[in-house]
């Protein structure tokens, strides 16, 4: 089926900028043939190039190469935003991704294949943390409700529009950088202002700060068997689920990496609408799940279909106590339990009865309990949380 590019901004690039680079510092491959000699085969990429352009600029970051970009860079406020993005950055890397970086390398890797595909549900745009404890990932699953909306051509914004684009990524970033979650309430202001709309930008800003080039943004969806589409959702499409996807390396690397961010309502409701996502999941094979600062949904009857996908799917799940409840796990042989930090009652924004009395009762029975040198999730401000693995038994 055709493949269709359904952001706006980008149809320049489709037809104008967009380009084939050729991978020239990663290690070569050797390929066997006939003759008893040596010979390589490079990988080449196709990149959409203003795709990455425009991340950049949303990122605060210089243009790598001339482009339409490049003279906006001279703007006081866009150097302004870029002071204050470096400094934001260099302050987060600080306090809680080096940290959360050297734990992954020390201690999580012990545990997790982190060449599987993870799966990240209830993520909002949130490819930060994924990208600190799976650098081995090359698939990630993402859904949330958070909707996909074309960006405005920044190209053809005036002076004072992209300003307030600008000021508007900023502010949709607020929450990432000081809690490490987004809030839903903020991101639905957030997302449907006239600006910074949708998750786009924060997907820029993550996939660039993190030291990557974007090659590719471009829609697709799954039809209600579960088939995954290459195409804008046309026709007779009401049930498909939307979704996004990003191609994007480590410009001194050839591994390429893909990103599928998914518009879905995961609740049973959503999911009676729109059944092909669970069949899409379901046809992957076993994948790595990741929890963070999910209202606890995976607790309620009313995502049970989430919550049974990831228990049958999962080769190993990290959460905190906002993912599947522990019940689910100590009743069986299948699941290995390592744990850390510390458990504590819910904040207050959650009432107690998501409080799981056995898992707090594990936590005091001698079970050993290994450290957390970070915080993640919503005990930010008391640092008092729990973080959990379940590895599924061979």
């Amino acid at each position: 089926m055709k493949r269709i590019l359904f952001f706006s901004i980008f149809l320049a690039a489709c037809f104008s900028e967009k380009k084939t680079e050729e991978n020239t510092s990663a290690p070569p491959q050797k390929v066997q043939d006939s003759v008893n000699h040596e010979s390589y085969e490079r990988r080449t990429f196709h990149k959409d190039s203003l795709v990455d352009f425009s991340a950049r600029y949303i990122s605060g970051l210089k243009q790598n190469a001339r482009s339409a970009f490049s003279a906006f860079e001279q703007e006081d406020f866009w150097k302004r935003y870029s002071e204050l993005s470096e400094k934001n950055w260099n302050t987060l890397k600080e306090e809680r991704l080096q940290p959360m970086q050297q734990w992954a390398k020390d201690s999580f890797k012990l545990w997790v294949n982190d060449t599987l595909p993870l799966f990240y549900p209830l993520s909002g745009p949130d490819y930060l943390h994924p990208e600190i404890l799976y650098p081995g990932t090359t698939t990630f699953i993402f859904c949330a409700l958070e909707p996909i909306i074309d960006l405005p051509d920044l190209l053809q914004l005036n002076k004072e529009n992209r300003e307030l684009f600008l000021q508007s990524v900023d502010n949709s970033l607020r929450d990432i950088y000081g809690k490490s979650y987004f809030i839903t309430t903020h991101m639905q202001e957030d997302f449907k202002s006239n600006r910074a709309r949708g998750v786009l930008p924060v997907f820029y800003v993550f996939i660039a700060r993190t030291g990557h080039e974007i090659l590719e943004c471009s829609g697709v969806g799954i039809d209600t068997s579960g088939v995954l589409h290459d195409t804008l959702l046309v026709g007779n499409t009401s049930n498909w689920v939307k979704g996004v996807r990003f191609r994007f390396r480590h410009p001194d690397s050839d591994t390429l990496k893909e990103l599928f961010y998914f518009s879905m309502d995961v609740s049973e409701k959503g999911q009676k609408v729109r059944p092909g996502f669970d069949k899409y999941l379901a046809g992957i094979g076993k994948f790595n799940t990741m929890i963070k600062s999910a209202s606890y949904m995976p607790h309620y009857s009313t995502f049970a279909t989430l919550r049974n996908r990831i228990l049958s799917g999962s080769a190993s799940i990290f959460q905190d106590d906002t993912g599947v409840p522990y019940k689910y796990f100590k009743n069986t042989s299948e699941w290995e339990t390592i744990l850390f930090g510390e458990y504590i009652h819910p904040v207050k924004d959650f009432k107690d009865y998501v409080f799981q009395k056995d898992l707090d009762s594990l936590y005091k029975s001698g079970f050993t309990i290994h450290d957390l040198p970070f915080h993640l999730g919503y005990h930010y401000a008391d640092k008092k949380q729990s973080q959990q693995i379940f590895i599924r038994k061979q």
